[in-house]
């Protein structure tokens, strides 16, 4: 190998860390894929050492392995990101003890009228989006991507059921009030 040649794995030690965690939590390379929500070949590229995942992947793996702050930082050492901070990502993954607070920049409410949701053995991810009204060839436009355990999955159907049975109830009564008044003015 000359000097100015790149070596075939570049990243060699943060892909071996990522396929140790990853075996030592007994998982697949497609249940790992599926849960970060990444192709299962960019991930063996990663255990590899040939690709190095972006930060939002690699903080995305950080959680799916729910790595404590100092396990965090390593990780993100490895990949070379912020060498001189403490911080990973900006969401403060450093040695010492830290709290994250995020404040909703924007709460706008936004409308949806399609939704595709992917299911694995870890959790669901919904996908919001929102027909393109500007021609009629042209593929739906994602909104919102919204991601949660399977418990949580649960107990949102419930909710949901349970709005949407109050709502219905709401709706029947004022509509019998409704015809009432107006059999009253007949």
């Amino acid at each position: 190998m000359t000097n100015n040649s790149v070596p075939k794995y570049p990243y060699k030690s943060l892909g071996n860390k990522i396929r140790s965690l990853r075996e030592k939590s007994h998982e697949t390379l497609a249940e790992v894929s599926g849960a970060v929500e990444i192709d299962t070949h960019l991930l063996i590229g990663i255990e590899k050492g040939v690709k190095l995942p972006n930060e939002d992947i690699l903080i995305l793996i950080i959680r799916h392995f729910e790595l404590n702050n100092s396990e965090a930082f390593k990780l993100w050492q490895l990949a070379g990101y912020d060498k001189d901070q403490t911080t990973v990502g900006g969401f403060g993954l450093s040695a010492s003890p830290t709290m994250l607070v995020l404040i909703p920049i924007d709460n706008k409410v936004i409308y949806t009228d399609q939704v595709h949701v992917n299911s694995t053995s870890f959790g669901i991810t919904m996908n919001f989006m929102q027909s393109a009204q500007a021609s009629n060839n042209s593929q739906p436009q994602p909104i919102a991507r919204l991601g949660m355990s399977l418990e949580h999955a649960k107990s949102l159907v419930t909710l949901l059921n349970d709005t949407l049975a109050s709502q219905s109830k709401r709706i029947n009564k004022t509509q019998d009030k409704s015809l009432k008044r107006r059999k009253q003015t007949d």
